[in-house]
This record gives structure tokens, C-alpha cells and sequence, in this order.
């Protein structure tokens, strides 16, 4: 194909000052795919949280990043949405929690496949509180306290010391009461800084941890929502909500006994201490609740449901109250309920159009004039190269119908192309007309353009 003398107009100069202020590119458009996520039933709250899942056979890893890193979430009105990485395995199952604001959604998008994007997974962003242990700081979200009661007719005689490395968070110097352990300042006690606003729709606590114990005594690890006159130095009273509470009686055992009376036996099992297990406790909201327990490997090891009478709504804080060393958290998050929890499906890959800038000239054409070219100078956003467009793959759209490119050159970050005038010509009528542009480059990357000149029709 021939190649044309490089010129540089001043729409080229146009072009390139609008390339330089972002073309008005929608986000959206840097991605190189995207993907239909359908949910059913619909999100049944604002800000409802809805996991995400896909597998090698749904999805194929090859067109993202080795970490999910450039993976990102948008309603379709374009708007981004907070997500967070619960894990991503490009040779197995990966799964994704996103926060949808709007009630009644029915549909979002996946979008992906851009190798310099950085990771945004914010779990704090994503859920109603969130803490992963991962930035080596406790106090950053909790306030440290302690009790004023340690059992026995013995106060506390002091704060326990937390530790926070390598996503776990520790207990070191805590027990049940000075009273079996005469050393010990009591148990282990922090407040989330943060209130937590608990409808009454329900919500789930989602929390991961293990418990050890001592060679004598008992011993806790509670995860409690508690209401917010619970912060006090020392704690005297306890405003206890909803919780997950386990308890020990011995050196090789666990019981966990459920809410809303933590001291109750009714519901025991035994499980290995010192080992990570999730525990997925749902309150309806009105009387409902359910525990789901698993082990380390995602293995479900206890479930039940039972009615119970708590006053779960309002503002709310965390506690966390540990009575033995070596006790640890791993995970907390607490989100909304919903008796019915949205599935989502991801639907067929589609590639992203990049938008393109496009000015054709002339920018009013006459019907009657017999010149040889329409003339189209298209830029591309930033971290793309016009010299990377196939010209042979250029077209120019008017209504159903479209014109090849007739020869072409990259200029400057622009590239210029030739139509055949007369092929357009007969394809208009008088007016202001939105033309489009359209093409690939040589790594498969699609983009579009348009631009609205004036056709009229003088000197029949």
C-alpha cells in the first residue's frame, strides 16, 4: 500500500492537544475485555456484597495479569466498584467479593486484560468492617483495653500484649484470671475504633481464627459485636450482641458454643486447636441465625441454625477477648444478609473498542465538489502507537455502510488516512453528519473514533 508524504495540519495539532487531556476516554475504555456478570436474584439492598467466582473453564487467565491485578468491576453506567481478592488461582478457581451500591442490580461487568494496571483490592472499601491483619499494624483500627473483672472476686492488673505479623494477629501475655495463672494480667482484650452501622435486615460475621490453651484453666477466643458504650478502660459491663465464641475445658479440645449465650453447652463439637477455621455466623434480623464452620481446606465441618431474641441493630463496635497465647485472627469481615444471596455469573468475553481521537477533514463537505480524499487523522490513548494500526484494517461508517481505507502514514503520534470521496458522497444528504472510524492494531487491539462535519450541496 502506498504511504503518503508526512504533513502536519493544524487538526493534527487539534488531535494531539486532546490526546494530551485524556481524549474524554470513559475508564472503562483501557481494558482490553470485559464480561457480563449477571446476578440472580437482584442485589437486595444498597451496598449489598456479592462474591464472584470463575474457574479455567469459565475464564482464561491468559488475558490477565498472572495476580488478577489489573481485574476490575463497573455497573453499567460505567461507574467502578469496590472489590477485594479473596484468592486468585490462574490454574484453578479464583473468587472476587464486589460491594454494589444500588438495590435491584441485575447485572455489572468484568472488565481486564491491561498489563500495567496495579491491583485496587480494598477489603475495607468492600465490607461492612474488614481487617486482614496484613499491614503490620493492630492499632491502626483497634483500641487497646482491658478488664476490670477477671473472675474469683480479682480485678485485672493490666493489658495484654498483641502482636500483628505475617496476616496473623496475637495474643501474647493474656489468660483467663490471675487467679489460676498468678503472672498473668487477665485476658486480652481491643475494641474496634470504627463503628459498625448493623441494620435490621441482618448481616453475616465471617471470621477466621484458632484458639490455644494453657496445661490448666479455661480458655476463650471471642469475636463479639458489642454496642459502642463497650469501650471503656476498664471494660466493667459487657453490651453483648452477636458473636462467635470458643471456648476450652481442656489441653486437647475445643467447644464452641453459639450465641446469643456464650456460656451455654447446648451446641458442643471438638475440633483440633492451635489450626485455622473459619466460622460464617448470619443473622436474619429478626430471629433467625446459622452457624457454618470450616477447616483450613475449605472442608465444611459443623452447621446449625437455631431462633434466637437479640437486639443485633444499631451502632456497634468489635471486640476481640482472647485467654490464651498463641490464639491468633487471620480474618475478619462482617456484610449484609440476604436470605437468598445473589449468584453471579459471568457471561461471554467481549473485546473493548479503545476510543479513538478522530477529526475528518474537511469539516463541511460539499455533495457537488469533486475532490479526490476525505482525509481522517486518528490518535490513540496514551500507552498505544498509531504505528501500530494495520491500515489495511481502517474503515469509515456511515449508517450500515462502510468505506476501506485507500493508503495511510504515521506522523508525529497521528496517523493520517485517505478515503475515497466520492464512495462517501453518495452515501450522504445535506445536514450535520456523525461519522465513524474504526480499526485494529497488530497486537489484536480494537478502537473507534467519530467526528460530526457539515454536508451540504451547492453549485448544482
Amino acid at each position: 500500500m502506498k504511504r503518503l508524504p508526512a504533513i502536519m495540519p493544524t487538526s493534527m495539532l487539534m488531535i494531539a492537544i486532546i490526546t494530551t487531556t485524556g481524549m474524554g476516554l470513559a475508564e472503562t475504555d483501557e481494558w482490553e475485555y470485559h464480561r457480563p456478570v449477571t446476578l440472580s436474584p437482584a442485589t437486595p439492598l444498597g451496598d449489598f456484597q456479592v462474591r464472584i467466582a470463575f474457574d479455567v473453564l469459565s475464564f482464561d487467565y491468559s488475558k490477565a495479569r498472572p495476580d488478577g491485578a489489573d481485574i476490575r468491576f463497573y455497573d453499567l453506567n460505567d461507574n467502578k466498584l469496590s472489590y477485594w481478592i479473596e484468592n486468585y488461582d490462574p490454574t484453578g478457581t479464583s473468587a472476587f467479593w464486589v460491594k454494589i451500591p444500588t438495590t435491584g442490580t441485575t447485572t455489572i461487568r468484568m472488565h481486564y486484560g491491561k498489563p500495567g494496571a496495579n491491583s485496587e483490592s480494598n477489603g475495607a472499601a468492600t465490607f461492612d468492617f474488614f481487617d486482614d491483619f496484613e499491614d503490620g499494624d493492630y492499632a491502626d483500627k483497634w483500641l487497646h483495653t482491658k478488664l476490670k473483672d477477671c473472675g474469683y472476686g480479682v480485678d485485672c492488673t493490666g493489658y495484654a500484649t498483641w502482636t500483628e505479623e505475617n496476616g496473623r494477629l496475637t495474643p501474647t501475655d493474656c489468660c483467663q484470671t490471675p487467679v489460676v495463672y498468678p503472672n498473668c494480667k487477665g485476658p486480652a482484650v481491643l475494641i474496634s475504633r470504627g463503628n459498625i452501622t448493623i441494620t435490621g435486615d441482618g448481616h453475616v460475621l465471617d471470621v477466621v481464627k484458632s484458639i490455644a490453651t494453657a496445661s490448666a484453666g479455661y480458655s476463650q477466643v471471642t469475636t463479639m459485636l458489642v454496642g459502642t458504650s463497650m469501650y471503656d478502660d476498664p471494660i466493667a459491663s459487657y453490651d453483648r450482641r452477636f458473636g462467635v465464641v470458643v471456648n476450652t475445658f481442656s489441653t486437647d479440645t475445643v467447644y464452641f458454643p453459639y450465641p446469643p449465650d456464650y456460656n451455654s453447652l447446648a451446641h458442643h463439637w471438638v475440633i483440633p486447636m492451635h489450626s485455622l477455621f473459619r466460622y460464617l455466623v448470619k443473622y436474619d434480623g429478626s430471629s433467625g441465625w446459622s452457624v457454618v464452620v470450616y477447616d483450613e481446606n475449605g472442608g465444611m465441618v459443623h452447621s446449625a441454625d437455631d431462633v434466637v431474641s437479640y437486639g443485633g441493630a444499631g451502632t456497634l463496635k468489635v471486640m476481640l477477648r482472647a485467654h490464651s497465647p498463641g490464639s491468633s485472627w487471620d480474618e475478619i469481615k462482617i456484610r449484609k444478609y440476604a436470605d437468598t444471596e445473589p449468584a453471579a455469573v459471568i457471561g461471554d468475553e467481549v473485546r473493548n473498542r479503545m476510543v479513538a481521537a478522530v477529526d475528518i477533514d474537511p469539516d463541511t463537505l460539499n455533495l457537488n465538489s469533486r475532490g479526490r480524499w476525505i482525509t481522517c487523522y486518528i490518535a490513540l490513548p496514551e500507552g498505544h502507537d498509531v504505528a501500530d494500526i494495520d491500515i489495511d484494517t481502517v474503515e469509515l461508517l456511515y449508517n450500515d455502510s462502510s468505506i476501506p481505507s485507500e493508503r495511510g502514514a504515521p506522523q508525529g503520534g497521528i496517523l493520517m488516512v485517505k478515503f475515497d470521496r466520492q464512495s462517501l458522497v453518495g452515501l450522504l444528504a445535506p445536514g450535520d453528519l456523525t461519522l465513524v472510524v474504526r480499526g485494529e492494531l497488530s497486537d489484536g487491539h480494537l478502537f473507534e473514533g467519530d467526528d460530526t462535519i457539515q454536508v451540504i450541496e451547492k453549485g448544482k
